[in-house]
């Protein structure tokens, strides 16, 4: 539950990828990317954008009480993040989004490739 608030994605990425020895797994919980949010203020682009307005935001109105305001977040695109995990050496292995009205969480179990055969 870090990745959307970390401003810097591939340096994060890239050091996992060298922790994670070879096949194995990295998993990623985070709120999904796709969606506005709730009244529970679970939202990963500002409430004023959309879901193309890459980049990093607080919101005073958006859950005064909640982490936004605090430390704001880092939206992307799913396809950032995938491509990203991708760029980074991991294979989708799957995705879940537990059962809501609306997905607020995205959870991705990725494997890191293996070694090249000598």
């Amino acid at each position: 539950m870090a990745m959307m608030d970390i401003d810097d994605l591939h340096g994060p990425l890239a050091a996992v990828a060298r922790t994670v020895r070879s096949g194995g797994w990295f998993v990623v919980s985070m709120v999904h990317p796709c969606f506005p949010g709730n009244e529970a203020g679970l939202s990963s682009w500002l409430p004023e954008g959309s879901y193309f307005d890459e980049g990093w935001w607080t919101s005073t109105d958006h859950n005064p009480d909640g982490v936004r305001i605090r430390v704001g977040s880092s939206h992307r695109t799913m396809s950032t993040y995938l491509n990203a995990l991708i760029e980074a050496g991991f294979s989708l292995e799957r995705a879940v989004e537990p059962l809501a009205p609306v997905p607020t969480i995205l959870l991705l179990r990725c494997r890191r490739a293996p070694a090249p055969a000598t």
